[in-house]
């Protein structure tokens, strides 16, 4: 299962000739600012391979490569898939910094959630997010999730962000 397209992004699978696109992504010092700077090539290779497994692992999850619809130009990547410390479903994402300020991580971000709740019908989706990266956390609050406390993630401390209908 992939998302559904919205009206300015298209989701995909990523496939092996992808690699220069995250390459090019997870390279930027823009992107990687608040993710613990740079990924030499050997780390990109490793996170893209995980990447290219993580949807066959866990059916219905998923990286999504991301383009804009009209011109078919990379963006980024869209994720849902199991925040590792708690099991719980994690929405993210990734752009290049000439796609910020447009509003397109809000949308894919609405994207992950709603499909998530409808085609998942999972209950409890959640996001973090670095202390200080506002603009991330502004997206997160945009898609409807909202700050719950600050927790230890991906071995960073994290703003946590939930949206659970159960409540």
């Amino acid at each position: 299962m992939i998302p559904p397209s919205t009206s300015r992004l298209c989701f995909r699978f990523f496939d092996k000739d992808d690699l220069p696109l995250v390459e090019r992504l997870n390279s930027n010092p823009e992107v990687t600012y608040y993710l613990g700077g740079v990924s030499s090539r050997d780390e990109v290779e490793l996170s893209f391979q995980r990447y290219l497994k993580y949807h066959h692992q866990h059916p219905g999850y998923g990286y999504w490569c991301t383009v804009l619809n009209s011109p078919q130009v990379f963006v980024g990547w869209f994720i849902v898939k199991l925040l590792p410390e708690t099991g719980e479903t994690e929405i993210g994402y990734r752009l290049l910094p000439e796609f910020w300020g447009r509003g397109l991580a809000t949308e894919g971000a609405l994207a992950m959630v709603n499909y998530a709740l409808k085609e998942l019908e999972i209950t409890n989706v959640v996001g973090v997010a670095a202390p200080g990266n506002m603009a991330s956390r502004r997206v997160l609050e945009k898609a409807g999730l909202t700050f719950r406390k600050y927790g230890r993630y991906y071995q960073t401390q994290c703003a946590y962000y939930s949206l659970n209908l159960n409540r």
